[in-house]
Parts: C-alpha cells; structure tokens; sequence
C-alpha cells in the first residue's frame, strides 16, 4: 500500500510505502529512521550551544565597543541587540514548528 505526504523541503508529494516488507526490512528502516533523528537531535544541541556562545562573546564585545560612545547611542545599540536577540529565538521557534509539523504529516509515511 502506497501512502503520500508532503514533503516541505522539496515542496512536493513524496511517496513512500508503507508496511508490507519482507524479512523485517521496515523495523530495520524504522531503527535507522530513529538514530538519524538522535544524531539530528544532538547535532542541533550542540548548535544550539555554540550559537549561545557566539551571542555572549558578541554580547561582550559589543559593550568593549560601546564604552566610547554617547549614551544615546549605546542606548539604540542595545535596543537593536534586543531586538536582533527576540526575532532570533522567533525565527528558531518558527524553524522548530516547521520541523514539527513536517514530522505530524510524513508520520503516516514512517510507520
């Protein structure tokens, strides 16, 4: 039996088959499915961390930067970090939603 789901990053059907295989292909499939993922899973953690620390070494020198100006413009600086920081982690929760969602509807098409 085919099944069809929508695969996001191509922007097209993509089309897998469902159940039905011989000599356990498909738990063989589904074990290398699930340890893909774990190793996605960590590489995006350890992305995640050195994007923090890149922010907080950019954070520091911003303020070594910052110490000669004018009040005011220390005052925009910060207001734009602040900024750049809240659409940041926004678009790293839009990226999240779209994974999630990509998951829910290529579900059929991984049991």
């Amino acid at each position: 039996m085919k099944s069809l789901c929508w695969s996001v990053a191509n922007e097209e059907p993509c089309d897998k088959r469902r159940g039905g295989g011989k000599g356990g292909g498909d738990k063989e499939m589904h074990v290398k499915e699930k340890k893909e993922v774990h190793e996605e899973e960590k590489v995006e953690k350890l992305v995640t961390k050195q994007a923090m620390l890149v922010r907080q070494l950019e954070d520091e020198l911003r303020h070594q930067k910052a110490r000669g100006l004018s009040v005011e413009v220390q005052s925009q600086l910060e207001n734009l970090s602040t900024e750049n920081d809240h659409l940041t982690r926004e678009v790293a929760i839009l990226r999240e939603t779209i994974k999630v969602s990509t998951r829910r509807l290529c579900s059929p098409c991984r049991r």
